[in-house]
C-alpha cells in the first residue's frame, strides 16, 4: 500500500482515501488524514521511526477512517452506487440480496439509505444491521442483527486470526481481534433473548472459535430451538470447529469463488498460509456431509455477483475431494438461502 508521503507527492492539494477491495485496510494522503480527526490510540496504525502514522491502516484505525470518509458521500451518489449494483444482480437473475450495512465498520447513513428506499427498489432486499445497538434494530422492527460484524480481518491483508500465523512475514503474525471474548458473548446473549437471528465475520480458526464460544454461550444462557444463526466466511475451520458448527445447528455462508481466485497451487492462500494449512481452506464436502446448511454468496465486491460462477466453483473446487454436486451447489444460491433468511415460505 502506498504510505502518506507517497500519496501527497501525486495529490498535494486534494484528499485521497484508498480502500482495499477486501475492505480491511485503508490509506490515505495527509490532508484525508487531517479530516479524519483519527485517535492515534486506535489499533492498526502503521508507524514510522518516528512513530508518525505512515499512511495506510488495518482493523479498527482503518474502520474509523472508512466510516468518516463515507460520510462525505450524499444520498445522491449513494442511490447512483446501489442501483448500478441492483443492475449488475438483475442481469445475473439474482432476485434477492443481504446487505451488510451501518454499525463503526461501515456507515448509518448505508443502512438508513437502504431502510428508507428499500420498497422503491426492483429487487428484494434484507438489511442485516451491523450494529451492537438493540434499540436501532427494534426501531426499524428488524428480525436480523449483524452480518458482516468483524470478528476478524482477511487472508489478504494478514488481518484474519490464524493460529498457524502468516509464512510470508518475517514478523510473528497470528492476525487481529476485534473484540474481546467476553464482549461478544454478552452481545450475542442479549441479541438472543430478543430473538434475533445474528451473523458474524470469521475467517481464521481464532475468530471461528471465538464465534463458536459465543453461541455456545448464548444457547446455554437462554436456549432458542432454531436460532439460524450465521457464520460468514468461515474459511479455515478445523475439524472439531465444523462439528461443533453442525451441533448448533448454524448456517455457513460461504464464498465458492474465493477458491477459484486463492485456492490453487501458488495461490493467495497458500502464499499467507503455507502449502500444508491452505490445503484445509473451504471444505464444503464436510460441511455437507455433517448436515450444515450451506449458504453460498459473493461478498460483492470482492467477487462479482454471479450465482452461476459461484456454482461452479463450488463444484470444481481446487481441492476436488472439498467438492459438492451441481444439484447441492444450486441449492446453496436457492433454498438454502432462503432458509438462512427464515424466508423459505415466501
Amino acid at each position: 500500500f502506498p504510505t502518506r508521503k507517497e500519496l501527497d507527492k501525486v495529490a498535494p492539494a486534494h484528499p485521497v482515501w484508498i480502500n482495499s477491495f477486501e475492505f480491511h485496510t485503508s490509506s490515505v494522503n495527509t490532508l484525508a488524514l487531517s479530516m479524519t480527526n483519527l485517535p492515534y490510540s486506535l489499533d492498526g496504525i502503521a508507524r514510522d521511526e518516528r512513530n508518525l502514522p505512515l499512511g495506510y491502516f488495518t482493523g479498527k484505525a482503518s474502520a474509523f477512517i472508512r466510516n468518516k470518509m463515507l460520510n462525505y458521500l450524499t444520498d445522491d451518489m449513494r442511490m447512483k452506487g446501489v442501483k448500478k449494483a441492483i443492475n449488475q444482480a438483475l442481469k445475473k437473475g439474482v432476485t434477492s440480496i443481504n446487505t451488510m450495512e451501518g454499525g463503526y465498520t461501515f456507515h448509518e447513513k448505508d443502512a438508513n439509505f437502504i431502510m428508507k428506499n428499500r420498497d422503491l427498489f426492483p429487487i428484494d432486499i434484507k438489511l442485516f444491521y451491523q450494529t451492537f445497538d438493540l434499540n436501532k434494530i427494534k426501531e426499524y422492527d428488524l428480525n436480523c442483527i449483524g452480518g458482516d460484524i468483524f470478528l476478524d480481518g482477511a487472508f489478504s491483508s494478514r488481518t484474519a486470526a490464524v493460529s498457524t500465523g502468516y509464512k510470508d512475514t518475517k514478523e510473528t503474525n497470528q492476525g487481529s481481534l476485534y473484540f474481546k471474548q467476553s464482549e461478544l458473548n454478552y452481545f450475542v446473549k442479549e441479541a438472543q433473548k430478543n430473538r434475533l437471528q445474528i451473523s458474524l465475520h470469521a475467517i481464521g480458526d481464532i475468530a471461528i472459535e471465538q464465534a463458536l464460544k459465543s453461541y455456545e454461550h448464548a444457547q446455554s444462557s437462554f436456549y432458542i430451538e432454531d436460532t439460524r444463526h450465521r457464520i460468514e466466511h468461515f474459511e479455515l475451520a478445523t475439524d472439531d470447529q465444523i462439528q461443533r458448527a453442525a451441533d448448533l445447528g448454524l448456517v455457513i455462508v460461504v464464498q465458492p469463488v474465493f477458491e477459484k481466485k486463492w485456492g490453487n497451487p501458488g495461490g493467495m492462500y497458500e502464499t499467507r498460509l503455507g502449502k500444508d494449512i491452505a490445503l484445509k481452506t473451504n471444505n464444503f464436502r464436510k460441511l455437507v456431509y455433517l448436515g450444515i446448511v450451506l449458504s453460498g454468496s459473493s461478498d460483492s465486491d470482492i467477487t462479482e455477483i454471479n450465482p452461476l460462477e459461484g456454482i461452479h466453483s463450488a463444484v470444481n473446487h481446487p481441492k476436488p475431494t472439498y467438492s459438492l454436486t451441481p444439484m447441492e451447489a444450486l441449492k446453496m444460491y436457492t433454498i438454502n438461502s432462503a432458509y438462512a433468511n427464515f424466508e423459505e415460505n415466501l
